[in-house]
Parts: C-alpha cells; structure tokens; sequence
C-alpha cells in the first residue's frame, strides 16, 4: 500500500522509530523522535490529502490548536521504541464484525447536538452530560475488562470482555441493554474504539451515541 510506504520513508527520514498501522479505514500511529522531528512529522502528516478537512494545515492558531488536540504529543523518551514498524493491516482496531466499515464517525463539538447521529464530547461536555444523565442513556465503557478493573466512571455497564473484538457479540446477545434506551454514551482510553463502536451502534441499532474525544487521556 502505497501509503504505507510513504509512511515508513517519511518516519526514516525524520528518525522517529515506534509503531505505525495501516488499514483502508485509516491510519494509527505511536512514535517517538527529537521534537524538532515530531513537530516535522505532524507538519507533514497534516497536509496528507487522507487528512484534508480536518483543518490542521494551514499554519493558524486555530489549526495549531486543531493539530495538537488531534496527534495528542507528549514528552516522554526519544528512545522509547526499539524500532520502527510499520504495516498493513486489515482494521486499525480488530472488532469482531466481518466485512463492515463504519459509513460515519464522530466529528467533535463542545455540546451534545440534536442532528448528529454520533456526537464526539469535549471533556466538559461530557462530564456534564453523564453527571445529569437520563435513565434512557445507557452510560458504556468499552474497554476490557483489565482496563475497567484499574478504574471506570460511576454507574458505566463494564462488559466482561477481554478484547475490543468481542464488544459486539456482548451487546447483541445482551438485547435488554438497549431495549429502553434513546443513546448510548461511551468511552474507552483514547477515542479510537469508540469511532468504531459508535458508527456500529448508530448502523446496527439506529441509537443515538455520545463519545468521549480523545477519551479518559484527554478527561484527565
């Protein structure tokens, strides 16, 4: 795959080393470099035609902000990977549903909004939300079970679940989580599961969904 390639040049050049996956719904990166090198990759990565849109590209203080929230970069040891890996893989984040692609995901917004099928939160918005939930808003974790044992929001189902991939056989052999709720609010560690399991449940089961943006990081 021709991103791919450019993605293992462009991560070369720069000296960044850690793990880069590719897959047709995207792509999902973890590195670590000199910051000069970072800020580079991001530069670069933000005027990619696959990220057009998103308005991270041009140079702004709105887009700088845009670009941080959005690659989420943070200090740490530049050594930190051994290596650089970079492959093609058939989903970023395995779900267990063969031969589906989410058809819409979350695009975020400080306040819940009233159109969107699939509405990502601001921390804020979040916490406020959940802390005034209705009993028709179904408050989900979607993380496994090693996660939710190490801490999880008062009153979140906790799936008994030991991968992201068995998410979906849970809830639909559990239809009484669903059956008298309007939405369903979820979160995992980072965002990117609920993407994924948000446009599942919006497809599947015609509910509203609320995300958590960036997730538990980006609330605490």
């Amino acid at each position: 795959m021709a991103v791919a390639e450019w993605q293992k040049n462009l991560a070369n050049r720069l000296g960044l080393s850690g793990k880069i996956r590719v897959a047709g719904e995207g792509v999902n990166v973890t590195v670590a470099g000199e910051l000069k090198d970072i800020e580079t990759y991001m530069s670069e990565m933000s005027d990619w035609d696959g990220l057009a849109g998103l308005g991270l590209a041009n140079g702004s203080e709105e887009s700088t902000g845009r670009r941080k929230k959005f690659f989420k970069p943070s200090f740490g040891c530049v050594h930190a990977f051994p290596s650089l890996s970079v492959k093609v893989v058939p989903e970023i984040c395995p779900f267990g549903v063969k031969d589906w692609q989410p058809k819409s995901l979350p695009s975020s917004t400080s306040i819940p909004s009233e159109e969107s099928a699939i509405t990502a939160l601001t921390p804020a918005s979040f916490h406020t939300l959940i802390s005034n939930r209705s009993s028709t808003h179904l408050l989900l974790d979607i993380r496994n079970h090693y996660e939710t044992a190490l801490g999880h929001f008062t009153n979140a189902h906790l799936p008994p679940i030991r991968r992201f991939s068995s998410l979906p056989n849970y809830i639909e052999s559990h239809p009484a989580l669903l059956e008298d709720k309007e939405a369903v609010v979820m979160y995992c560690t980072g965002g990117v599961r609920c993407e994924k399991a948000a446009a599942w449940v919006v497809e599947k089961f015609g509910r509203k969904v609320f995300t958590l943006d960036g997730g538990i990081h980006a609330y605490l």
